[in-house]
């Protein structure tokens, strides 16, 4: 009974497929993890490119209008 256990291969294609399965699912995840991380640098780089030049462009005052 043992060894006609161990000689039965049905099913092994099906561990395989699992562990292929795993694999993928996981570089599926990574590439979400890396895509929103690069759209949310490319989100923080707008931001402050925006912010710089709104300080650029934004009128400096001029002496007499701190006094008044």
């Amino acid at each position: 009974m043992p060894t006609q256990f161990l000689d039965d291969e049905q099913g092994g294609y099906t561990v395989w497929s699992l562990l292929w399965f795993m694999l993928f699912v996981g570089l599926g995840g990574l590439a979400v993890d890396f895509t929103d991380g690069y759209r949310t640098q490319s989100l923080l780089q707008a931001s402050s490119d925006s912010g710089a030049l709104a300080g650029v462009l934004s009128p400096l005052r001029d002496e007499t209008e701190v006094d008044n």
